[in-house]
């Protein structure tokens, strides 16, 4: 699979159990296409859709430091990049 960034497999892994591939595939393609502007927009546009509650958002928040704690290489720019999104998802 070829990710947008620097995605590694074991990431792709965590990704896959809780989404199907079909739907991996759409996003990671989706995502592709964009410019970090516009991922932003479309994240800020579809938060309230999908992210409505407090307990989504932390949902949300756990499922992205388990993606990032999946290659035992947590950087510090993956953590900055988790502290935006939670801003993002306020």
């Amino acid at each position: 699979r070829i990710c947008r960034g620097n995605i590694r497999a074991e990431e792709v892994n965590v990704i896959l159990k809780k989404i199907d591939g079909v739907v991996f595939e759409k996003v990671n393609s989706m995502f592709s296409e964009m410019k970090d502007n516009e991922v932003i927009d479309c994240i800020r546009q579809l938060k309230k859709e999908h992210v409505s509650t407090d307990s989504d958002r932390e949902s949300l928040i756990s499922d992205c430091r388990a993606i990032i704690a999946s290659d035992k290489q947590v950087t510090v720019m993956e953590e900055f990049l988790v502290r935006k999104i939670e801003v993002l998802l306020r």
